[in-house]
């Protein structure tokens, strides 16, 4: 009997529904053969599950075709996959179950069972309280640990109260890729990108390449540049497209996971997207977070948290603002202070616990 698990990773604006399930991945018992079906054009990202099984399934806009269209496509498309692979698992990381999924399992008579990856941290819309109803299909919800969890009021904090509950669920610390001990340390990370002695360097990643990212990563540039003998770094996202050309004296990063060279760093200055906060609050790399305004995911309120308790600093990106001038202060204010190291169970990682809930739906 096959023992291999579906891992569905269809990407939004940037990387997280991705490294989620590379994280959680390639920590999955060795007998266990990942098989990622993604239309993410950073296929090169899965390099890091060898020996793993990856298909390509190009979107309706690549196809030039309808939604409706792909998706009835797709169904097919789909369901033949996970016979071919004999999927009996199929695991989904987003605040949505799709119907094509849901449809190969609850369709399938050959017991397929459900997974539903579910990060914390929900906005109160209308449209997550009908997707929360996926889980009456789901064998697992697994939940990644959110360190701002104190502050999540929001619709998963009630989710068995709001729809069905699943038939298990799991939660986990904060879900990352890399452990600690898998990022370089600062010498090496520093030679690596050729960051002198006595330089300071400064990274900037600021989200998806969308217009609004592009004006933000622009206002910390500006800011960077007024920061004596500092080499400025500006992560690009290798499922964005084309972006603009900020100048010779900014470096751009495509490396993936760029969490392995945080040790090069004197400074960060970030959007609070799951992934990229729970990295961050896991090293002691000092942090200017400045939260995007997402449908979903409250990136705002995860600032707040680290900002309140001294751990980094909040520069919301509002509009009719100076966002340089506001963000050129908190560098400052970053660059010249002593922080106390964050407490030690922000490295705790939850994805050795979600890759075994997993695995044990696994039939032997």
């Amino acid at each position: 009997m096959s023992r291999t698990v579906a891992f569905v990773c269809i990407n939004g604006t940037g990387m997280g529904h991705a490294t989620r399930i590379l994280a959680i991945a390639r920590r999955l018992p060795a007998d266990v053969t990942p098989a990622v079906i993604s239309n993410s054009p950073a296929l090169d990202a899965f390099d890091m599950l060898p020996g793993a099984v990856v298909e390509h399934i190009p979107g309706h806009e690549v196809l030039e075709i309808s939604r409706n269209a792909w998706i009835a496509q797709l169904r097919q498309e789909f369901d033949g996959l996970m016979r071919f692979y004999d999927c009996r698992v199929i695991v989904q990381d987003g605040t949505a179950i799709f119907p094509w999924v849901q449809d190969a399992v609850t369709g399938s008579d050959e017991g397929r069972r459900l997974a539903w990856i579910r990060r914390p941290m929900w906005r109160d819309r209308r449209q997550v309280y009908k997707n929360l109803q996926a889980q009456a299909f789901c064998d697992l919800v697994v939940e990644p640990g959110e360190l701002a969890a104190e502050k999540d009021h929001g619709p998963t904090t009630r989710a068995n109260e709001l729809a069905p509950p699943p038939f298990a669920f799991v939660a986990t610390a904060p879900i990352r890729l890399l452990d600690t001990g898998e990022l370089l340390d600062r010498a090496t990370a520093r030679a690596r990108l050729g960051i002198a002695d006595g330089e300071r360097a400064v990274l900037i990643q600021l989200g998806a390449g969308v217009e609004r990212n592009w004006n933000a990563a622009a206002a910390a540039i500006a800011a960077a540049r007024h920061v004596r003998n500092t080499r400025i770094f500006l992560a690009r996202w290798k499922i964005a497209g084309a972006q603009p050309h900020y100048g010779e004296d900014v470096t751009v990063l495509d490396t993936y996971p760029l969490a392995r060279f945080f040790n090069a760093f004197d400074l960060v200055t970030s959007a609070t997207g799951y992934n990229s906060f729970h990295e961050i609050m896991a090293s002691d790399l000092p942090a200017v977070f400045v939260p995007n305004q997402m449908e979903v995911d409250d990136q705002a309120l995860r600032a707040s948290y680290a900002a309140e308790r001294g751990e980094a600093e909040l520069v919301p990106a509002n509009p009719g603002q100076d966002l340089a001038e506001r963000l050129g202060a908190a560098f400052s204010r970053v660059m010249t202070r002593r922080s106390p190291p964050r407490p030690a169970h922000y490295r705790d990682n939850g994805a050795q616990a979600a890759a075994d809930a997993i695995a044990a739906l696994v039939p032997d």
